[in-house]
């Protein structure tokens, strides 16, 4: 089933976008619509990354 967002997509450009396409890529095997999203507004896409790898770390304590 194709999902539609509201906010349509941007294309990841730039070296910031190299790297989290490549990051994205290498964690979850594709990139999300979401990233593309989250594009649009960098502080919020980055925030994102930062909560989830701090939640990753609580999780798995012997990863430090």
């Amino acid at each position: 089933m194709e999902h539609t967002t509201r906010i349509p997509a941007a294309d990841l450009t730039g070296v910031k976008g190299a790297l989290v396409t490549r990051m994205t890529e290498k964690k979850l095997g594709k990139v999300p619509t979401a990233v593309g999203v989250y594009w649009h507004n960098p502080k919020v896409l980055f925030a994102t990354f930062g909560l989830g790898n701090k939640g990753r770390r609580r999780a798995l304590p012997s990863a430090r």
